[in-house]
């Protein structure tokens, strides 16, 4: 791969996960907060809506981790160029 490819690369994946973290994953924890809400669920039910509420804010925390490297790699290849 040639630096502009790599650098293409990164470009194109930080989009692609901020995107993902804005739009998808922020609507699915949205939906996931609305059914919490809801009295009609089990308790074991109830206990695995807040697991996976859990797991989707962790995917979150990461999604944010990675598009901040991406970006901070992305700076540094620019100003070594």
């Amino acid at each position: 791969m040639t630096l502009e490819e790599i650098l293409n690369s990164l470009a194109v994946a930080e989009t692609n996960v901020s995107e993902m973290r804005e739009c998808q994953l922020r609507a699915v924890m949205e939906q996931t907060k609305k059914l919490l809400s809801s009295d009609d669920w089990s308790d074991e039910d109830m206990q695995f809506l807040q697991l996976v509420y859990k797991m989707l804010d962790a995917v979150d925390l990461r999604l944010h981790i990675y598009a901040e490297w991406l970006r901070e790699t992305l700076e540094k290849m620019d100003n070594d160029n």
